[in-house]
Parts: C-alpha cells; structure tokens; sequence
C-alpha cells in the first residue's frame, strides 16, 4: 500500500506546516515530474489550504487550511517527528490494539497545532489537564517530543513560569498559535546534561547468559547506554530495568537491573523508572 500523493501532502501541511518536492520524492518515492503534477493538483482542488512561500522556496499552510483527508494521528505522529512512513492498515491491527491502554491522544486539530510550533518554531498558548494542580493556561514553546513506552511527551519551556517542563500529549486540550519568542533546547540544561546508564542482566535471573546475548554482552559484563536526564527514567522504564537498591522487582518481567543506581539520584525524570525511590 502506498501513500497517496495528495493526502501526503494534505498531512505535512497539517502537522507540519510545510513541504516541498524534495519530501515527495525523497520520502514516498514520487518522480520529479509526478510530484509537480501533484503540487498543481492539491492547489487547483484545495486552493485555500496551499500557498507558496517564494523566501523559503516551499509550499505552506495557509491561515483558512482545513484537512482534505483524514490521517490516522499516530502515522502522522511517526512521520512528522521520527521521518517514517508507518502505514498501519498494512498491518491489519487496529488502533486501539497498537498502543498501551490509557495512551490515548488528543483531537487531530490540537495535536497538529503542536506539532506545527514545534517545526516552525513557534510559540503556543495551551489548555493542559495536569494531574498535580487544576486546569491552567499556560504559553509554550515546544523543542522536543519522545514517544516513551507507546505514550507520547513534548518537553519544552513553560514561558509564564520560566521553567522546561515535560508534558503528557494527550493532556493538551486546547492550543491557538501566539506571538512571541521562541526558546529553543539551548537554554535546556537537563536536556544538554549527559547520562550513562549502567544496565546489565539481573542479579537475581537464573539465566543471564541469554540476557547478555539479549544486550549483545560478549566481553564485558555491562552495557553503557548515553542519553540526558529527562530521557533517563522514560528509558529505563521502556527497556523495563529494575531499579530498585536491592533488585527487588520481580526478575521475570524487568530482566535487566540497573547498576549505578546512586549517579542518578536527584535526576527527575528517574521518578518514570521501575522500583526507583529516593
């Protein structure tokens, strides 16, 4: 099955924001000539949702853009931020089997306005269902998204509070575009702080030789994974590692203990991982 050339412009349109021939071709496989064709064709039928931007040489969303097609949210999601095209109906599972339950995500239009801020480095004005506090606006500037264990996060600065917080993308129920500066990673000290962490087969496993084969253990009895302090409890937590002090988790559902425990501590996202406790 393939994309069709129309929708796939239609759906880069509305999670991204823009395209331009290079993305057909590079991306679905379309001929140079078949994506000038294609162009022509989604303005003549949908002239009020595209519009050439001569500055930057691409094709844009216009202000009155309303989706021609409908687009599964999660292959827009897996196209937009990881650059795969994942067309699901090849598979014959449906949604709902795909993803964890209590994964859910927001309205297309929500997810979409997100999603489009974070490509044209905008900033947003959103509603977000906290489970801490009450309901609250809040101005933000989105500069990363991570899909953790089939539930997707967007991290970036909370603009009234001055702080990078990480949120949940179902939670988000309302967003509109506004004028204002946008913040990019750079200033994001937890996201630029590196982290290793030290994973090997659990203590209490009866067959760690299989485990090491797992983690591709040859001559060395641990594995060393990099990755940043807000990544660091969403990673161990998807790679299901035990970290608990004593390995207490059961052995046969976390197969993989966590072995420098005490080099995290204070790191916040570490609340994400299995047995983890300060």
């Amino acid at each position: 099955m393939k994309l069709e050339p129309l929708k796939f412009i239609d759906l880069l349109l509305m999670y991204r924001g823009y395209l331009g021939r290079s993305d057909l071709i590079n991306i679905i496989g379309v001929a140079p000539a078949s994506a000038t064709r294609a162009f022509a064709d989604y303005r003549n039928r949908y002239p009020s949702n595209i519009e050439y931007d001569v500055s930057k040489t691409r094709y844009s969303i216009t202000a009155n853009f309303k989706a021609a097609f409908n687009h599964n949210i999660s292959d827009a999601l897996d196209l937009v931020l990881k650059g795969r095209v994942i067309l699901r109906d090849v598979l014959d599972i449906g949604h709902d089997e795909i993803f964890v339950k209590g994964a859910n995500l927001p309205p297309d239009i929500v997810v979409a306005k997100l999603t489009r801020a974070y490509h044209l480095k905008t900033c947003v004005e959103v509603d977000y269902a906290s489970s801490s506090t009450d309901a609250s606006k809040r101005i933000f500037s989105p500069h990363s998204f991570f899909d953790a264990g089939g539930i997707w996060y967007v991290r970036g600065l909370n603009m009234i509070k001055e702080e990078f917080r990480t949120y949940k993308l179902c939670r988000f129920t309302r967003v509109e575009p506004v004028e204002d500066d946008y913040i990019s990673n750079r200033t994001d000290d937890e996201w630029n702080s590196e982290v290793t962490l030290t994973i090997a087969p659990h203590s209490k496993h009866p067959h760690p030789d299989a485990l090491r084969l797992d983690l591709g253990l040859v001559d060395r009895p641990v594995i060393n994974i990099k990755t940043n302090k807000v990544l660091a409890g969403f990673t161990l937590s998807k790679m299901r590692v035990d970290c608990s002090k004593k390995g207490i988790l059961n052995h046969n559902l976390f197969n993989l203990q966590l072995m420098n425990l005490y080099e995290l501590e204070g790191i916040k996202s570490m609340s994400f991982a299995p047995g983890y406790s300060e």
